[in-house]
């Protein structure tokens, strides 16, 4: 596991990357667990859409230009 800065600085470095779907932080489910808030990697990211479920369907003509967040519902 590694913190949000890290994780936003992965992701920079990644070319070509489109769709960033962040898996593993800390919800209201699991207040305990020691690491960061899914709202901590947003804030250092751009284009960052919620979307509203906690599933999505990725198809050729739902694949962003440019590099986009989606931030799922958790489970």
């Amino acid at each position: 596991t590694i913190d949000a800065a890290a994780a936003a600085a992965v992701i920079r470095s990644l070319e070509g990357v489109r769709i960033v779907i962040p898996m593993h932080f800390k919800t209201d489910r699991i207040p305990d667990w020691p690491i960061e808030t899914v709202e901590r990697f947003a804030g250092m990211m751009e284009n960052v859409k919620r979307i509203g479920s906690a599933s999505v369907t990725v198809a050729p003509d739902t694949i962003p230009v440019s590099r986009e967040v989606w931030i799922l519902k958790h489970a």
